[in-house]
């Protein structure tokens, strides 16, 4: 069952109201000493509405994943035309890679060292989204590999991480884009709809096996060309050719899914 919208609006109510207490500039008079501890609490209850906001998102989140080399553009006119929320699905992995040092992989085999830089920044991303546990990323022989470009270290960043610890963390990590963005404007409906999207196809597989342990919704589209064949048979929707119809017409098809 998808939760109605109005808990969502009453959060966002009362986080801008809290928001203001915790921002106000504090002037040295006779009440600061008050207006502090009320600004103390003011900024721990943020914390926890934001939590509470972010949980809310993801429980009426309906992730539209998309495939294909038109994957982008897709996702483009979803948002641009259908006031969809797009994410690119290799943010996480991107973002991780930019934060470790590249001495650290480049040319050279990977190492130890290299999965170490790894779990150090995930679990920094991990508790940014208030993630209780989570499987640690080892290094083990099958990624004894020569590292020669930033796409070799991302592969190798992706695939760990994937198969260790689980692709729904970049469900996750667009869940907390979105609500960041969401918060701050009108959402209307009764549900999410996110694009989360990528021309490489492993990851949208890997996302699409993943989004199980999460509560949202998901659909399976293709946007363009496709080489792989199990996602074509996964989909739900295949549109060679993307344009403000189709889009539209794709996500007729995925509200239809959910029902």
């Amino acid at each position: 069952e998808i939760v109605k919208m109005t808990n969502m609006q009453q959060i966002v109510e009362e986080i801008k109201k809290t928001k203001a207490i915790a921002e106000e500039k504090l002037e040295q008079d006779a009440t600061y000493r008050v207006k502090y501890g009320r600004q103390v609490q003011a900024k721990e209850r943020l914390r926890e509405l934001w939590f509470e906001y972010r949980k809310e998102v993801l429980e009426n989140s309906v992730f539209i994943l998309v495939a294909g080399d038109k994957s982008e553009k897709f996702a483009n006119v979803a948002t641009k035309e259908f006031q969809c929320y797009g994410v690119n699905a290799e943010d996480l992995y991107k973002d991780l890679l930019r934060q470790i040092p590249s001495k650290v992989y480049m040319n050279q085999i990977g190492s130890r060292s290299f999965f170490e830089h790894i779990q150090g920044r995930l679990g920094e991303r991990a508790r940014e989204l208030e993630i209780v546990s989570m499987k640690p990323v080892i290094f083990n022989q099958k990624y004894k590999k020569m590292v020669e470009s930033e796409d070799d270290a991302l592969s190798m960043l992706k695939q760990a991480i994937n198969d260790q610890v689980g692709a729904e963390l970049a469900a996750l990590d667009a869940i907390d884009k979105v609500a960041f963005e969401s918060v701050n404007s009108e959402i209307n409906g009764k549900v999410v709809p996110i694009v989360l999207y990528s021309t490489d196809e492993s990851l949208v597989k890997d996302i699409a096996r993943d989004l199980k342990h999460l509560p949202s919704h998901s659909a399976l589209v293709i946007a363009g060309k496709t080489e792989d064949s199990d996602l074509t048979a996964l989909s739900i929707n295949d549109t060679k050719t993307v344009s403000k119809t189709n889009v539209e017409k794709t996500l007729v098809k995925v509200r239809e899914s959910l029902n």
